[in-house]
């Protein structure tokens, strides 16, 4: 109680300050006697006060609360959430992260498990879009969906007001089982959605637009024009970059990705132990 015992040490000084001046007037005596009773009381008044405040203080630190509240922050990974436009090399970028043991939550599969048949989210967007939008076995008809919300952007509102939170709800549950120091988060539409602003660090896999369009029509066997129309129901390039803390160019040989991302890893590696 450091306080009290400071209270102690001004007493005996005070008392001993009285006893000095117990060779003046008597009017000066009785001063003095007033100020020292006064000062005591105070002393003492903060005295008491310290120890209430160091008992609070000893409960609030042992209570259970407070001891989840630091566990829990004590879990919490340094998050680097990773986006990129459509055919951009974000599968060859978190596989590389991930064969360095890094844990990786993927929200384009927590998108897909959101809506499995039987699904609280699969009812909601059957409610919202019809059963045109099912297969016969009553899952999501993925190729009808996409081709309705091309077409129609407030379409394409409402498929994002149904899944987003779902999405999110479930990543952020992943998120607290890492145990590593840090995790990537694939979020490939960072931008657009608006979600997980919260993230450490963002790095966006780059690559030109035409690149995109070559790889997308390669990958799809889709034409020129509908990889086109792909790119623009995304977020711009620039957008993306203005978004960036990190831009990883995606652009040579794997080997040359896998030497940038494991660059990557020493430096967010090092972060998160900060």
């Amino acid at each position: 109680l450091p306080l009290a015992v400071l209270s102690a040490v001004f007493g005996y000084f005070l008392s001993q300050d009285t006893k000095s001046n117990s060779h003046q007037p008597g009017e000066a005596r009785r001063r003095n006697a007033f100020d020292f009773e006064f000062l005591k009381t105070k002393l003492h008044q903060l005295a008491k006060l310290a120890t209430n405040l160091t008992i609070m203080s000893k409960s609030t630190i042992n209570s259970p609360m407070t001891e989840l509240t630091k566990n829990h922050a004590k879990k919490k990974p340094f998050i680097v959430a990773l986006t990129g436009g459509i055919a951009s090399g974000k599968t060859a970028v978190s596989d590389a992260f991930s064969a360095l043991g890094v844990p990786i939550v993927d929200t384009d599969v927590i998108a897909r498990s959101v809506v499995e048949p039987g699904s609280p989210g699969l009812q909601q967007v059957a409610a919202t879009f019809g059963n045109e939008v099912l297969n016969a076995d009553g899952g999501l008809d993925r190729t009808r969906l996409r081709q309705v919300i091309f077409a129609d952007p407030q379409a394409r509102a409402r498929l994002e007001s149904i899944l987003h939170p779902l999405i999110a709800r479930a990543a952020r549950a992943e998120l607290e089982q890492v145990s590593a120091t840090y995790a990537i988060l694939v979020v490939p539409l960072l931008v657009e959605s608006g979600l997980f602003e919260d993230a450490d660090r963002v790095l966006v896999v780059d690559v030109p637009e035409r690149v995109q369009i070559e790889r997308l029509m390669q990958r799809d066997g889709v034409t020129e024009a509908s990889a086109k129309r792909a790119l623009q129901a995304q977020a711009g390039r620039e957008q993306r970059l203005e978004k960036a803390d990190d831009v990883l160019e995606n652009t040579g040989t794997l080997a040359q990705l896998q030497a940038s991302v494991h660059d990557l890893h020493r430096q967010y590696r090092t972060w998160a132990s900060a």
